[in-house]
């Protein structure tokens, strides 16, 4: 398969693309009550991108007979900075919340539909030039503050799967950010996409 050598390329990456706090990140434990991974589909290939700037998320279905679906998970009414607002407030209030006594607070809008597949498979062409480094750069360097978005992207293709988390302040110091421009175009891509409502 054509995405062969780019799973190979982003496994050998894998290990050390994980962070060891994502327990303590609240944020990125909301999104993962709110936005589920697995989704119930026959496909070959499966993309989830998600940003924390618009609290949101894709999954990208690519399925036989050159189908492709699309599927937006988005918190209603609220960015990422005020999602991020809105845990602080919380936090101040009680110290001992967490993502249980967020997630009732938010509604979550869900739209699935099909996507041009020719779409998605020139996205691919372009992911596949993409070469992300095992080394995710300094710790020093990748400190989150208010101007840098969480980026995290997985690919499963098959029994094969690879998660990235990456900070990026868009600046493209690091050979990694390449990935998040890669998401922030294709989530400019799909924005318009049409087609009719998946079943």
């Amino acid at each position: 398969m054509v995405l062969a050598a780019m799973m190979s390329a982003l496994l050998a990456a894998h290990a050390t693309a994980q962070s060891d706090e994502r327990g303590l990140d609240v944020r990125a434990r909301v999104f993962d009550s709110v936005f589920p991974l697995d989704v119930p589909a026959s496909y070959g290939m499966k993309m989830v991108l998600r940003f924390s700037d618009s609290a949101s998320q894709l999954v990208v279905l690519q399925g036989p007979l050159r189908k492709a679906e699309l599927i937006r998970y988005r918190i209603t009414n609220m960015t990422g900075a005020e999602l991020a607002q809105l845990i602080d407030k919380l936090f101040a209030e009680n110290p001992k919340m967490t993502e249980r006594d967020i997630v009732p607070k938010l509604k979550v809008d869900v739209d699935r539909r099909a996507i041009d597949y020719d779409v998605v498979e020139r996205a691919v062409v372009e992911l596949q030039k993409i070469r992300i480094s095992p080394a995710l750069g300094s710790p020093q360097g990748r400190i989150g503050v208010d101007d840098v978005t969480q980026y995290e992207f997985w690919l499963t293709l098959g029994s094969d799967s690879v998660h990235y988390t990456i900070l990026s302040p868009g600046d493209g110091k690091y050979p990694q950010d390449a990935l998040a421009e890669w998401m922030v175009k294709f989530r400019a891509t799909v924005a318009n996409q049409g087609g009719a409502r998946a079943r």
